[in-house]
């Protein structure tokens, strides 16, 4: 898990908000992470390759979410160009960054698209 991770999930449980997982992989997969990690457990919803007809770049996961949590403020944390590309395609969801500058695609994603930068999620202010 990306630093600080863990303690804003648990952040966001205390204050009953909701997180979703979208990932572009497998259930099966999604289930393992689940289980190595069991904050994860206390998502509200997952989203995975399976429910998908395109996976990421696709924005179709991020539109899913929208329908699926209408009139919701949204918030998309992502850590790879795959990722920011496909929320871009979903304007209703506020965009994060998540990823250092060694990430190959660091500064074209700062430069070419709408997103909020962080390091790690100590880096949200939390409070």
């Amino acid at each position: 898990m990306i630093d600080g991770c863990e303690n804003f999930i648990n952040k966001i449980i205390k204050n009953n908000k909701k997180f979703i997982i979208v990932s572009n992989t497998l259930k099966e997969q999604i289930d393992f992470f689940v289980e190595l990690f069991p904050i994860l457990k206390h998502s509200t919803k997952n989203y995975y390759r399976e429910m998908l007809k395109n996976k990421k770049p696709n924005s179709e996961c991020y539109l899913k979410v929208i329908n699926d949590f209408p009139n919701k403020k949204i918030m998309g944390f992502e850590d790879s160009i795959t990722g920011i590309h496909a929320l871009s395609g979903a304007p209703e969801i506020s965009k994060v960054y998540i990823n250092t500058h060694d990430y190959f695609h660091h500064h074209y994603i700062l430069d070419n698209y709408n997103v909020t930068h962080i390091h790690n999620y100590n880096d949200v202010l939390c409070e």
